[in-house]
């Protein structure tokens, strides 16, 4: 058939196929990925991450078979649609959108990064125009990272909401931020909404 006709391959793979990360590396698409690394997720986690890189590697072999094809590694985002999700994120969000107090549990050691929607869909279509026989892989999210007990207490003392934060049982460190150096440099790409503005902007969603 015609290599020519052939469509442009976008497959959306995650940021949790690195497994889990270490505490203030941000990390990148050259990091070696080991299963060990996703053994050591619990639960849906690791079913989650390992079906991921089987996903990758089929989209690979495509990719030698001459179809034009690139792999997103996505990390956190915030947007509209977010709310109707089970992240700490989303409920910290609902809570200042419906004036509830806050309850944090767990959150001292969780350090994360948001990126827009807006920028991630901007993100994915150049990502999408620039794939190639070579399946190059980008991460996508933002840097931008925050502790969020941190974030929290900025966003409870920003829209007057009480607050509670409750004592880790665990002292698990959890990690989980991005390099995004790769694709800033080969594909231009930016951060257009900071963190604060990109969150802000949700809670003031009418």
């Amino acid at each position: 058939s015609n290599l020519k006709k052939k469509p442009k391959i976008l497959y959306l793979s995650s940021g949790a196929v690195y497994g889990i990360l270490k505490k203030g590396l941000k990390v990148n698409e050259r990091q070696k990925i080991s299963i060990n690394s996703i053994n050591n997720f619990s639960g849906y986690k690791k079913k989650y991450a390992k079906e991921k890189l089987i996903m990758e590697e089929k989209f690979k072999k495509l990719s030698k078979k001459g179809y034009k094809v690139s792999i997103a590694r996505c990390f956190t985002f915030v947007g509209e649609s977010i709310l109707n999700y089970n992240y700490v994120i989303a409920d910290i969000i609902n809570s200042i959108r419906n004036k509830k107090k806050i309850t944090l549990k767990n959150s001292q050691n969780v350090t994360r990064s948001y990126m827009h929607s807006k920028d991630m869909c901007r993100w994915l279509i150049k990502i999408l125009k620039n794939s190639n026989t070579k399946c190059p892989i980008y991460n996508v999210g933002s840097d931008q990272q925050i502790n969020l007990s941190k974030l929290a207490k900025i966003l409870a003392k920003k829209y007057k909401n009480e607050i509670t934060i409750k004592k880790n049982k665990v002292n698990r460190i959890d990690y989980y931020v991005p390099s995004i150096t790769l694709a800033k440099k080969v594909l231009k790409l930016k951060i257009t909404i900071n963190l604060l503005d990109a969150i802000n902007s949700v809670i003031v969603l009418k």
